[in-house]
């Protein structure tokens, strides 16, 4: 019997494990991947991250090794390649605890933390004629290590966040990048725009109407309406798709497909489930990485209360203990 299973083993879901950890609850952490990690994991790995406190830069990955090196002074019980199939609340000797069942095995919590991210995720793949043995070879989608554009021409495809901090990367090392977006308004931070504006290898084409993508003599050939590219790689950077409709199966208050959480505790519709991160919806929330790290602080202490509602109440921080436990 656990006192808290965490659901998803993304930055938010690993770095609960410490948030719990720090109140003496005893956890475990479920992922359907093979390794924690989440979309930082295996979607971006050596993306750079500006908005984490005390780093002015830090990889993806490297965000996913510290927060599992963090965490692991708790000795969290982990299982992978673990997809929920449904949680069901049950009494037992007058304690209510959820029964959580998997494939081949049942937990037993007495709550549950729910920390999803964008769910069961896809990346949004191009919707033009191709060469489908291109993809993975050409057509990259996860960026697994930046040195395979060391001075290549690429297209990055897209107008976000995620595209134009990949071009940015990309341009200290590749010989050119193409930034192609289908609306001349990105959607970025202004600090990023400035950064494709002042860069000298990098070109940006908006609006740009993207037709077909041919291969001719080892080198991609774009076929668009403003003209033609050609180019070693292309990344298309549409985001992902995510699948989270079994989340209807668990019996939630769902908002746009999003858990519906009092952000003053993270509880959900049912009492005892708790959630955080980027698959929850409230007045005000922001899907950042730093928002879930906060959410996760003030989960595990509502989850301390009300599990154990007649221990004293004291304000610890990690600097008075030895041991990062507040009791």
């Amino acid at each position: 019997m656990y006192d808290v299973v965490i659901i998803g083993g993304g930055p938010i879901g690993i770095f609960s494990i410490f948030s719990c950890g720090m109140e003496g609850l005893k956890c475990a952490i479920f992922d359907s991947n093979s390794e924690l990690g989440g979309q930082c994991k295996f979607q971006y790995p050596e993306k750079k991250i500006y908005d984490i406190p005390g780093h002015k830069e830090i990889t993806a990955s490297q965000l996913i090794e510290n927060l599992i090196d963090q965490s692991s002074i708790f000795n969290p019980d982990i299982y992978l390649n673990a997809f929920v199939e449904s949680i069901e609340e049950l009494l037992e000797e007058n304690q209510k605890y959820f029964l959580i069942k998997f494939k081949d095995k049942e937990i037993k919590a007495r709550a549950v933390l729910v920390a999803l991210g964008a769910g069961i995720y896809q990346p949004v793949k191009l919707s033009v004629p191709f060469d489908e043995k291109l993809e993975g070879e050409k057509i990259i989608y996860k960026i697994e290590k930046l040195n395979r554009f060391k001075d290549k021409e690429v297209a990055i495809l897209g107008g976000g966040d995620s595209a134009l901090d990949l071009a940015i990367e990309l341009s200290k090392i590749s010989k050119k990048i193409y930034l192609l977006h289908r609306r001349n308004v990105f959607k970025a931070a202004y600090y990023s725009m400035n950064k494709i504006m002042e860069s000298n290898n990098i070109e940006k084409i908006a609006p740009y109407s993207l037709s077909h993508i041919i291969e001719q003599d080892n080198k991609l050939t774009i076929i668009g309406e403003e003209k033609n590219i050609f180019v070693d790689y292309i990344i298309p950077c549409y985001g992902a798709v995510s699948n989270i409709n079994f989340l209807k199966n668990w019996n939630l208050d769902l908002f746009k497909s999003k858990i519906k959480v009092n952000p003053a505790t993270m509880e959900s519709s049912r009492p005892g489930i708790y959630a955080i991160g980027d698959c929850i919806n409230y007045d005000g929330k922001r899907d950042l990485i730093l928002t879930g790290f906060s959410e996760a602080s003030i989960a595990s202490r509502s989850i301390f209360k009300k599990l154990y509602p007649n221990k004293a109440f004291q304000v610890n921080y990690s600097t008075n203990s030895d041991i990062f436990i507040y009791r």
